[in-house]
């Protein structure tokens, strides 16, 4: 039925278009032949036509002192035009595919848009519901928040991991280098506490890189989340109520995701190891020193 009625209304439209300017008619006149123009056409046209006047149409001699205003035409356009609107509004409503019938309201138990009939049906009777327009404004104010969140987050988030690590890797070339000073006076009788140290150091190195790759990829994949959710919820905010609720309750919990804080880009056991080993080497100083003043 409803395609009968888009028919009947693209006829309409069609009666009601004139056959000079193919637009609806504007102004509509009828000639003494019985057929309509618009008054602008008509009159346009007959200025560029010779002596001799006739019908666009029918061809049949015509006389503009005969052309009549019909105004039942005007009227009939005028509800031709409205219809058409109408239609073209119906057209694009997105409807239930169970029931054919304008999703009005949204199921917050299953997070999707209903009809009337599926409210009053088993699978929804006893579900919290509310109109589909209160429903989209409501999580629009959730997203809005989120977004606002994200945007500030993205705003102050400036990572300064690397910096630290490059302290601590610039901390450990300074021992490396005092350890190599002070064992060279010394290579037959230090040479294993030198390479022990030495590896200690290598071991370190690698856990503070290890530690530091793995938090510039942490950094790398939240500042992409970020971006992602900033655009999806942008674009999601733009989208009809229906297109905008599908799948909101994901975005939602994916927003809760990005709020986990970022771990710290050098841990603190790290930074005691290297300290223990700053003031282990400290030790060693003090041996060798000692050994040097026993040795003078």
């Amino acid at each position: 039925m409803a395609q009968a009625a888009v028919n009947l209304t693209e006829d309409l439209q069609n009666e009601a278009t004139c056959p000079i300017c193919l637009d609806s008619f504007k102004d509509p006149v009828i000639t003494e032949c019985s057929h309509n123009f618009c008054g602008a056409c008509i009159s346009e046209y007959c200025k560029e036509s010779s002596r001799n006047l006739f019908c666009p149409q029918c061809r049949k001699k015509i006389q503009p002192r005969n052309f009549r205003p019909n105004r039942q035409l005007a009227n009939m356009v005028e509800i031709a035009v409205r219809l058409g609107v109408e239609a073209a509004k119906k057209a694009q409503e997105i409807v239930c595919e169970e029931h054919k019938e304008s999703l009005k309201l949204f199921c917050e138990h299953d997070q999707r848009p209903i009809c009337l009939v599926c409210r009053e049906s088993q699978a929804h009777r006893d579900h919290a519901v509310a109109p589909l327009e209160e429903a989209a404004q409501a999580y629009k104010e959730k997203l809005q928040s989120n977004l606002c969140f994200l945007q500030k987050e993205r705003e102050e988030f400036e990572p300064y991991g690397e910096e630290k690590s490059d302290e601590l890797l610039r901390q450990t070339e300074s021992e490396r280098r005092k350890i190599l000073s002070e064992f060279e006076q010394l290579h037959e009788f230090l040479s294993e506490q030198q390479c022990l140290l030495l590896a200690q150091l290598e071991v370190l190195d690698e856990e503070i890189l290890k530690r530091r790759n793995e938090y510039v990829t942490k950094v790398s994949e939240k500042t992409l989340l970020l971006n992602e959710l900033i655009s999806e919820i942008q674009r999601k905010c733009s989208q009809p109520a229906t297109e905008f609720l599908k799948d909101v309750g994901s975005t939602l919990s994916r927003c809760e995701c990005v709020k986990v804080p970022t771990p710290e880009p050098v841990s603190p056991v790290l930074k005691k190891r290297v300290s223990d080993f700053s003031e282990n080497n400290h030790l060693v100083t003090g041996v060798l020193a000692m050994f040097k003043g026993k040795t003078k």
